[in-house]
This record gives C-alpha cells, structure tokens and sequence, in this order.
C-alpha cells in the first residue's frame, strides 16, 4: 500500500510541477494555446528568429486600431497583456513581405498567384459588416498575416498589414486537434 502511495505521490507532484511549468512558459510566451479555428485548436511552441519568411506560421501582436478593437468586441479574440496595448496575440502565416503586391478581388492574389482559402467575406457569421483591405503593396518591415487552414480566418484581408516587429516568434505545433 505504501509503495502504490508513494507511486500516486510522484506522479501527482510530476503532473502538478508540469502544469506549472506550461503555465509559466505560455505566460512567458514561449508557448501559446491556440483557442481559435484559424489553425487546429492546441499548444504551439514559439521560437525567436532573425528573419521570417513568407510561409512561416508566426505568433504577433496585432497593431492598435478600430479593427482589431472591433475583433475583440465581437469575441473574434482576447486582448493579451503580454502584448503592447493589451492587443491580441495572433496566430498566421506570412503570405507576403516588402514589394509583395496583394490583390483583393474576390479571394487574395499575391504577386497574381491565389491563395488557398482566400475567399473575402463581405459579412460575419453574425451578418456584421466586415472592413476589407484594397489591393496593396506590402510596405518595407510589414507582413501580411492570413490563414490558408480556414477561409473563414480574421486576418489581413480584414484588419491590414502587420509590422515585422509585432512578431514574437515563429510558431511550431507540439499538440494540436481538430
């Protein structure tokens, strides 16, 4: 009996010490859950880099604006206050970068090559007026942020171009569902 009891004991305090570790870490930001169906649902390891990437999955502050107040209003996200302003820690993919031109027509173009799960809403799943971007060159030291897991992301066809410095890091899946 005793030895069941000291094998519950350590299992507890090694679960107990794992969690607090994880809590820490995602408080830190060297972690972050991802709570949204912009990517599968689940825990993402972030890494700093020098220089990203079009393609790379990134985790960033989004930049203070009606949009992104809007986005939290409606319960699109959280404010984080981890990030600058308290704005939401977002989770997307670098579509395109400086001298990239982005196309808004019916779905997104970058450089005239569409992209996967680009279709513009005109309207929220709640039937509100959604503000889209107009056809843009990407500006030296910006990003532009979206998904290409689902259409139906809230990203910069809606809210605009991102600075490369809101970047907290690039974001590698460790556990995800759907």
């Amino acid at each position: 009996m005793k030895k069941r009891l000291a094998i519950f004991s350590t299992a507890l305090l090694i679960i107990t010490l794992s969690l607090f570790t994880l809590i820490y870490s995602i408080k830190k930001g060297q972690f972050i859950l991802n709570t949204t169906s912009s990517f599968p649902l689940g825990l993402y390891k972030i890494t700093h880099k020098e220089h990203y990437q079009k393609g790379d999955l990134v985790s960033f502050c989004a930049t203070p604006s009606p949009t992104i107040e809007k986005m939290i209003r409606e319960g699109y996200t959280q404010p984080n206050p981890n990030c600058p302003n308290h704005t939401p820690q977002l989770l997307k993919k670098i579509m395109a970068l400086e001298d990239d031109n982005v196309t808004i027509e019916s779905s997104v173009k970058i450089n005239n090559q569409p992209l996967k799960n680009s279709h513009i809403f005109r309207k929220d799943s709640r039937g509100n007026l959604l503000h889209i971007q107009p056809s843009q060159k990407i500006k030296r030291g910006f990003f532009w942020a979206m998904s290409d897991y689902n259409e139906k992301s809230y990203d910069s066809r809606y809210f605009g171009q991102v600075a490369l410095k809101n970047i907290i890091g690039l974001a590698t899946p460790v556990i995800t569902w759907d």
